[in-house]
């Protein structure tokens, strides 16, 4: 995963692009698996963080990354 949801940047693995916490929402999201679907995997995991997959603007691979849950 590109980095923890306690940072500030991500960076695509691929092509290094980095994207700032406000412009991380403005990509496509590819998929997010939350807290329970997570811990099919994981025994371990935060209830309010989830795993988000956004596609990267310039090279569009998938970049994931641990972020907030969205509230319901």
């Amino acid at each position: 995963m590109a980095t923890s949801a306690r940072s500030t940047a991500l960076t695509c693995g691929a092509c290094e692009k980095r994207y700032d916490a406000e412009s991380w929402p403005r990509l496509d999201l590819v998929e997010r698996l939350e807290p329970h679907e997570v811990r099919r995997f994981a025994t371990i995991w935060p209830e309010g963080l989830c795993v988000e997959v956004r596609r990267c603007a310039r090279c569009s691979q998938s970049i994931a990354a641990k972020r907030p849950a969205p509230l319901r």
